[in-house]
């Protein structure tokens, strides 16, 4: 597999720019936006492998972008990322279809295990096709 772009969806300004380093440290290729609304927008622009993304988010929020994702491409991951008092959410972005869900603050190790599985769901797809 070709280096894997992903797009990383906060409001905070500073996870993004954290996780981006990251990310790109461990060979991915990263793209960013810091809203619902920017992140529909990049993904269309941009076509990330997979979106890993905050569920709360003022004006649309994770979970009605991965709907949107979803809609567009149902074959893209989207992880989300969770505080802790959003166990209701996070069940729901599973139902949604979401890849995998990581809680904050953001461990690398947890980004790097979901990260793999969506990879890996992602290398299955195109084997089965």
């Amino acid at each position: 597999m070709s280096v894997t772009k992903i797009l990383i969806v906060d409001d905070e300004e500073l996870i993004v720019k954290l996780l981006s380093m990251s990310l790109r440290s461990d060979g991915y290729q990263t793209v960013s936006a810091f809203s619902g609304e920017q992140g529909l927008e990049v993904f269309r622009a941009e076509a990330p492998d997979i979106v890993v993304t905050d569920i709360k988010m003022p004006g649309m929020d994770g979970l009605e972008m991965l709907k949107r994702i979803k809609e567009i491409n149902p074959d893209k991951e989207v992880i989300i990322v969770t505080g802790l008092s959003d166990i209701d959410s996070t069940i729901t972005a599973l139902q949604y279809g979401a890849s995998d869900f990581i809680n904050k603050p953001v461990q690398d190790a947890a980004l790097a295990i979901a990260l793999e599985r969506a990879k890996s769901k992602i290398t299955l797809r195109k084997k089965l096709k």
